[in-house]
Order: C-alpha cells, then sequence, then structure tokens
C-alpha cells in the first residue's frame, strides 16, 4: 500500500519475509519479523546519495540468524548481562541460558526469534509503518528462563527522515514481573568514510556513569561515579582514541525526552538517538578495534534485577498482572550544513 511517496512493501522469502519501509523523503528501513523484529538497515539520502545509518549484516545467513551484531537489536526482557544467568524475582530464583563469553546471560530472550506480524500501513501523513508482537507463551524456551507471561509489541515507523520505534509490553500473567527493554543500535564511526572516528564528537547528557566490576566483567558494582576526562561527554567532546563500554547515568531532559547525538563535523552530519523519559540509562559502546559506536537507551542499568534485590535503585520495571509498559525511541541522521 502506498500513499504519495510513503509506502510498505514486503519483500524475501516466503520463510523469511523483509518489511521494506519508505517515507515521502526517500529515506527506507527494512525490518526482519523473522529475527527479533530487527530493523537491520536504515538508509537517507544526503547529498543525491544513499547513506546507510545502520550498519547492516554481512549475509543474508547473518540475518537469519538474528542476535544483536548488527542493525537495531530489540532487547527485553533483560537488555545487557545478567551476572551468570542468574536472577531472583519474588523470592524465587531462576536461571537465563548463558550465551556469552564472559559467563553472563547478555541482551534478553527475544533479539533471535520470530515475531508476529499483525499490521502495515502508510500514509496520512503518518509515512510507513509496521508493528509486530511477540508472546512469551508461545515460546516454551523463553518461558522457561522468564516464567512470566507477557506480550511485547512494537511499531517501527518511518516518517519524515527518522526511523521511530514505539514499544509496549503487557503482563499477561497472574503474578507480577520484571522488565526492563533497550535497543542496541550500531553505527559508524565515522558517519561516513569522509570522516575520522577521532574527530567525531559525542554529546551524553549524563551526569555520571555506573562503576563497574573490572573490563574483564562489566558487571555494576551499584555505585554510580562522577564523570571524569575522557568519560565526559555531557557538553560534548571528541570520541579521539577513547575506549567506552559504559552505562550513563542521571540522564538530562529537554522536556519529557532526553537526546545523545554523533557530530561528523566532515561529513556534515549528525547522528541523533532520541529516547522517551522511561529511559533512565544509556549503554555506549565505542570500541577501537571498528569504527563502530553504539548508543543505547535502556530502562535500567546492566544486571538491574539482581541490584535491585541488593537494595539498589538500578531502574527495574515492575509490572502488575494487566499493567502495560510503553517507550519511545527515534533514530535521525541530519545535514548540520542546512540547519
Amino acid at each position: 500500500m502506498a500513499d504519495m511517496n510513503s509506502s510498505v512493501e514486503t519483500l524475501g522469502a516466503a520463510d523469511f519475509p523483509i518489511i521494506e519501509l519508505r517515507d515521502e523523503q526517500g529515506c527506507e528501513a527494512r525490518i526482519a519479523p523473522g529475527a527479533g523484529f530487527n530493523a537491520f538497515s536504515f538508509a537517507v539520502n544526503h547529498e543525491g546519495a544513499r547513506v546507510p545509518v545502520l550498519i547492516e549484516p554481512s549475509s543474508d545467513d547473518v540475518l537469519r540468524g538474528g542476535g544483536f551484531s548488527f542493525g537495531c537489536p530489540i532487547l527485553f526482557p533483560f537488555p545487557n548481562r545478567t551476572r551468570d544467568g542468574r536472577y531472583v524475582f519474588g523470592g524465587h530464583e531462576h536461571q537465563l541460558d548463558v550465551n556469552y563469553k564472559d559467563g553472563n546471560a547478555i541482551h534478553g530472550l527475544v533479539a533471535d526469534r520470530p515475531w508476529q506480524v499483525v499490521d502495515t500501513g502508510a500514509g496520512g501523513g503518518q509515512g510507513s509503518w509496521v508493528s509486530g508482537h511477540f508472546d512469551s507463551e508461545q515460546h516454551p524456551e523463553v518461558l522457561r528462563q522468564y516464567p512470566f507471561p507477557c506480550v511485547l509489541t512494537a511499531t517501527w515507523a518511518l516518517r519524515d527522515g527518522a526511523l521511530h520505534l514505539h514499544a509496549q509490553a503487557r503482563n499477561t500473567g497472574d503474578a507480577a514481573l520484571p522488565m526492563g527493554f533497550g535497543i542496541h543500535p550500531w553505527f559508524s564511526a565515522p558517519l561516513t568514510p569522509r570522516g575520522r572516528r577521532a574527530d567525531c564528537v559525542l554529546t551524553v547528557p549524563a551526569r555520571g556513569r555506573w562503576e563497574l566490576e573490572s573490563e574483564e566483567q562489566l558487571i555494576p558494582t551499584g555505585d554510580i561515579l562522577p564523570l571524569e576526562d575522557g568519560f565526559d561527554f555531557s557538553r560534548g567532546a571528541k570520541l579521539g582514541q577513547q575506549f567506552l563500554d559504559d552505562v550513563y547515568t542521571g540522564l538530562i531532559y529537554e522536556g519529557n525526552e532526553h537526546v545523545c547525538t554523533l557530530d561528523d563535523n566532515t561529513s556534515g552530519l549528525r547522528l541523533e538517538v532520541r529516547a522517551s523519559y522511561v529511559f533512565r540509562e544509556y549503554v555506549v559502546y565505542a570500541p577501537l578495534d571498528r569504527d563502530v559506536i553504539c548508543l543505547e537507551p535502556y530502562t535500567g542499568t546492566t544486571d538491574f534485577v539482581n541490584l535491585s534485590a541488593r537494595g539498589v535503585d538500578a531502574g527495574m520495571v515492575t509490572l502488575q498482572p494487566g499493567e502495560q509498559w510503553q517507550g519511545d525511541i527515534s533514530i535521525t541522521l541530519r545535514s548540520t550544513t542546512t540547519q
């Protein structure tokens, strides 16, 4: 279906469809319902050229495998690490499958599993969109690790040159459930090959960052550190040769949202990740061996469920039966030369 220049189309194989969104500005996004509902491709037009915003999978096999190494994976119900995969809630201990080399469970249970498409559309000034949901009761391997029935619904929308995500989680069980939500978008740094990583200016509107146990065990101790040289991007600073894999907190809001940016002045482009007030932490991952950066809004910090059991305010969301959580995120690549 289409209206003006906005359109939504189903591509790909019958057993692995791809939903392609286009907006009135000629931007495009592709979502893989069979691979965690990942928006694995988002590109804009800049000076007559197609500029990829998200890092795309290297092959169809990689895409089909899902996971959290490309595009914009959805992380639920535990973004980032859960220590040893173990957590206690409501007086009961539960075990997640350990799926990372550091001996922890990482990035939730929905990024490599199929979702169901429930709606698509385009036009009416709303750009184009696709909605999908993940019902945990349809996945026994999820309930085995996370015995809290719930439905997660997500809508990807492309309009006005921005990729928008609206997410909702609803407790469909008869007891309280713990949850956290985040995304793991992968961007190039620099934003185009014309620039240099070291010259990119990162702005993270935060007042502190969680102290981590070590560079090998990236689990928060429960303490929050003030921002110091090399880690303070609250007013914007060059990435330089700084390695980052940190959880920022004490976020500074503009109205009901906060904005994290990456400026590539050589290319004349600015990346913006906006998130609503329910996202109270930001993970920034910027390795030195790859020209990439991940700007990840989370509802709570790493290992929030175990920190909360210790009495630490770690951002755990608790939904009572029938209750619902919702949040909004958008990703935009803008020209700084035409602002």
